[in-house]
């Protein structure tokens, strides 16, 4: 059950709701609130909240959260039982109360005067955008390090890409409008603990048509070893990819203008392949693997596109791996699927232990 432990009582004339989901990070908690905190100060014409929602963490978040709380009227707290970052999520929007909505991670933080940056492009603009899209910086932790990394959003015709670096399947480099998320009744799907924010990404971009882009770096992503992208099992992932790439099928039927509809496809071609891929690289039952092409070609899934992309020659990696991906983007053609099968099975055997694939499971998910 949810229980509001502390409340914000100054909502009038919110611009953007923060929602932050909050999950066993008292390491990284702090760090996220002081950067939304600090927003206060650097911005006054542009008013602001914060949602913390507990997603029943276990260690020290929540009583962090409600220091902070305390400290600073404009941070809301929501403690529930632990259910995923979707869960999460949804239960932070139905209580937000701004125009605008910010899906931020605990372990990231916002950059200084971001807030009131997005709030004076708004203040330029004739009427209210359904998603602001703005530039952020990736912070890699790997060896006690960090790398750097500039990702830019580019917007192009029918809509807007991504650099090659960019994550564009992310939540927290784009504002929504509540109205627009309220309208069309847009939630995260509860059932995806990985690629969810993909998910209600490709369901947004189908009623999105009105947007405006920042190009100021407004956001901080940090990649730590231990973060729930890192805990997937492959089968889950396999799931989740196959989930991806029916709604990204479903999705170019709504599309009017030939861009998006290209764009759609190209969506749909990776999540096959990369479905394709861990079917190859973890999966040992080749009865299995069979049975599950059956249920594919069926459903007219299988085979899809070539994602010619992949042909380039990376200097970082070895040639096999560049091998590999090449093969990995003929996947579709069935006989080089099963040279592909057979070599991953040479070349990872260790990677396919205690892997469980269920056909079962994906033919129920190919039925609905």
């Amino acid at each position: 059950m949810n229980k509001n432990l502390y409340e914000n009582k100054n909502t009038d004339d919110l611009l953007v709701s923060i929602i932050i989901p909050v999950y066993n990070v008292q390491e990284y908690i702090a760090r996220c609130l002081e950067s939304c905190t600090a927003q206060q100060m650097k911005n006054s014409k542009h008013k602001y909240e914060v949602i913390c929602v507990d997603d029943g963490s276990t260690d020290s978040s929540l009583e962090i959260i409600k220091a902070y709380v305390l400290k600073y009227g404009l941070i809301t707290v929501i403690s529930k039982s632990n259910n995923g970052v979707s869960s999460a999520r949804n239960c932070g929007m139905s209580v937000a109360k701004g125009k605008y909505i910010w899906f931020v991670d605990s372990d990231d933080w916002i950059a200084e005067g971001s807030v009131g940056a997005i709030g004076d492009a708004l203040a330029k603009q004739s009427e209210y955008p359904d998603c602001v899209l703005f530039s952020f910086r990736q912070v890699t932790e790997y060896e006690n390090k960090t790398i750097d990394i500039i990702n830019d959003v580019k917007l192009v015709e029918g809509g807007y890409g991504t650099s090659k670096k960019s994550y564009s399947g992310s939540v927290w480099c784009r504002w929504f409008s509540k109205k627009m998320i309220s309208d069309n009744g847009f939630l995260f799907d509860e059932d995806m603990r990985y690629s969810e924010d993909t998910l209600f990404l490709s369901r947004v971009k189908l009623i999105c048509r009105n947007q405006i882009l920042i190009e100021d770096i407004c956001y901080y992503y940090y990649q730590r070893q231990t973060s729930a992208l890192h805990k997937i099992n492959a089968a889950y992932h396999a799931y989740c990819m196959l989930r991806l790439a029916i709604e990204y099928k479903k999705n170019q039927e709504y599309l009017s203008d030939s861009h998006s509809k290209v764009r759609m496809a190209f969506a749909y071609t990776r999540a096959m392949q990369a479905f394709c891929r861990d079917l190859c690289l973890y999966c040992n039952d080749k009865k299995l693997v069979g049975e599950i092409l059956a249920i594919l070609k069926e459903r007219k899934l299988y085979p899809f596109g070539i994602d010619w992309c992949n042909f380039r020659i990376d200097k970082k990696q070895s040639l096999k791996n560049d091998i590999l991906n090449w093969m990995f983007a003929l996947i579709s053609i069935e006989p080089i699927f099963w040279i592909q099968w057979f070599l991953c099975g040479k070349l990872f055997k260790n990677m396919r232990k205690n892997q469980k694939f269920d056909v079962p499971v994906f033919a129920v998910l190919l039925d609905n």
